[in-house]
């Protein structure tokens, strides 16, 4: 009994300790200390712990930045998160999978709004300048924080966007955080609970405690719909009227600056992104969720025409299902139907398990909150949509489901460039532009020299990063009953990033996925270019790096899986 009394008041003692710190630190903190560093010089600023652009001509991130504007220039500042920093086309994710970057495949469309003036530009004109500050996971009350120092920079308009991360980061509009190198966190895990529980109102998702982590509901049975979260819909309302009150905060901020500005509304209906999983309206009974898993799962596997009345009528019973909306969609596009598939999508974003995918009452909010007080602003759907075949956005416009991609980036900066001109956000008598002069993507690309092994870089990225990170893939496996077509274009741009930088990772990572596919000549013309009679040690190395590869792709190995990777190993000489 004493050794448990003395272990209860260890615990009560740590975690007061954990509190005062929490509570504390930040009466002790710099007033530049807004998730970031700012280092004022005589004549210039360093923001450190940011995203690691900086690529000339633009300049951004631990790049100093003269205080003064360099003669004959116009500067403007790109604010938000890491759709504005670049995130699959910037140095940090080069860096978080050990590929080195050169600057033919690091982007953002800051870099791309600079190059599109500045080719617009008549002469005489004064040459443009944008300093992208994104960084990733920044909610609006972060951007708040941020444009104050920004404005150190005397910049001639701010690019600014708003309302890319409110349903799952942290409420934050009176803390201090910082950047890791995926998420933002407060000072301790304990203070970040009780942040969470008090102020966000709604319980944890992970029995562990971690508010981030949706993909805890499937931590006992990986299944396609599961029951909404306790309290999920209300901490939600909450989160969003935080951020309409952040919104007015911000609002009446700008109203009292001398600066311009743009903002960025951003774009949360996809076509092509497959939903991580669904939650049932609340007060479904154990029942009907096993019922709907059932029907759901018949529905996927059917390839016929008959899988649309399967949707429909899973959709009956709950019309927020959103694998059932998605699939439905996606119909609806192959039949012509635009519209009606952008409708399903959209339902599909509000109720996929993931809360990085912004639910439609945030972006609502967005735009009556641009609308009524007449700013200036661009909406990245439109723009994205108005790009595609079908109406509709897809992966040809985004990375990840929520990036854009390096021609997404220019898709937008061309807007932004014609909305800063309709707007007059730059003063006439600096700068004029002649539409006429605006360049199309292929000149982008040459500007940056955007090339083979450029194309090959960004393709590994993109199927690590969606494969291994983003974080959906190895639970659908447990109960999708179509693993080819979930696979296929990580696989297929693995072959892209094969075919011109290839190297182990990448050889690893596709060797994996065919192999769980049964496509095992694939896979081990893969392993053959990996040269395991090389030597004795490079076939131990290749033998446990492709192991290692499979844990963690694909978590636990059935056995025809392990027969299977025997057996090419065995083959290529990997395996004695």
């Amino acid at each position: 009994m004493k050794v448990f009394r003395y272990l209860l008041a260890l615990v009560v003692v740590f975690s007061g300790i954990a509190i005062a710190v929490e509570f504390g630190l930040r009466g002790f903190m710099p007033d530049s200390y807004r998730g970031y560093l700012v280092e004022v010089g005589d004549d210039q600023v360093k923001w450190r712990l940011g995203p690691y652009e900086p690529t000339q001509p633009a300049s951004g991130f631990n790049a100093p930045i003269p205080v003064e504007k360099p003669a004959n220039t116009l500067r403007i500042v790109a604010l938000g998160t890491s759709a504005t920093e670049g995130w699959l086309t910037a140095e940090t994710v080069y860096r978080k999978y050990g590929r080195k970057s050169t600057s033919t495949g690091i982007s953002s469309y800051s870099r791309a709004l600079e190059f599109i003036l500045n080719e617009m530009a008549t002469p005489g004109s004064m040459n443009i300048e944008v300093i992208n500050l994104g960084i990733a996971a920044y909610n609006v009350s972060d951007v708040i924080r941020m444009l104050k120092d920004a404005q150190r920079l005397k910049p001639d308009f701010m690019l600014i966007q708003i309302g890319g991360n409110e349903t799952w980061t942290a409420e934050r509009n009176n803390w201090a955080s910082y950047i890791s190198e995926d998420i933002p966190y407060l000072y301790t895990a304990v203070g970040y609970e009780i942040l969470t529980e008090i102020k966000g109102g709604w319980r944890t998702l992970s029995r562990g405690g971690n508010a981030f982590n949706p993909m805890a509901l499937f931590s006992t049975k990986a299944e396609p719909v599961v029951a909404e979260p306790p309290g999920r819909a209300i901490g939600l309302e909450q989160r969003l009227e935080t951020y309409r009150n952040e919104l007015f905060r911000l609002g009446e901020y700008l109203r009292d600056q001398d600066v311009p500005y743009l903002f960025q509304v951003p774009a949360p209906n996809l076509a092509d992104y497959e939903p991580f999983a669904s939650m049932a309206r609340p007060g479904t009974t154990p029942e009907q969720i096993a019922e709907l898993n059932r029907l759901l799962i018949d529905a996927l596997k059917d390839r016929t025409p008959a899988a649309k009345q399967k949707y429909l009528d899973i959709l009956a019973i709950d019309d927020g299902i959103a694998e059932a909306n998605f699939q439905l969609g996606q119909i609806y596009l192959s039949e012509n139907r635009p519209d009606e598939a952008r409708e399903l999508f959209w339902k599909a974003v509000d109720r996929d398990l993931v809360l990085k995918r912004l639910p439609g009452k945030f972006r609502d909010v967005s735009m009556e909150f641009v609308t009524r007080n007449e700013f200036p602003y661009v909406d990245e759907m439109a723009l994205l949509d108005a790009g595609t075949d079908t109406g509709v956005l897809g992966y040809n416009r985004l990375d990840d489901d929520v990036h854009p991609s390096i021609e997404g980036q220019f898709i937008l900066a061309a807007g932004m460039a014609r909305a800063a001109l309709d707007y007059g956000l730059l003063p006439a008598e600096a700068y004029t532009a002649d539409p006429a002069r605006q360049p199309d993507f292929s000149d982008y690309e040459s500007h940056i020299g955007f090339d083979a092994n450029a194309a090959g870089q960004i393709a590994y990225l993109k199927a690590a990063h969606n494969y291994l990170t983003f974080g959906r893939f190895r639970q659908r496996l447990r109960w999708d009953p179509r693993p080819d077509v979930l696979l296929q274009f990580i696989i297929d741009e693995l072959a892209i990033a094969n075919a011109y930088t290839p190297d182990a990772a990448s050889r690893y990572l596709g060797t994996v996925l065919n192999l769980y596919l049964g496509r095992t000549d694939d896979a081990a013309q893969l392993v053959a270019a990996l040269d395991c009679r090389a030597s004795a040690e490079q076939a131990q190395r290749v033998n446990a790096a492709l192991v290692d590869t499979s844990r963690r792709a694909l978590g636990g190995l059935s056995e025809g899986y392990r027969a299977r990777l025997n057996d090419v190993l065995t083959a290529e000489g990997c395996r004695q």
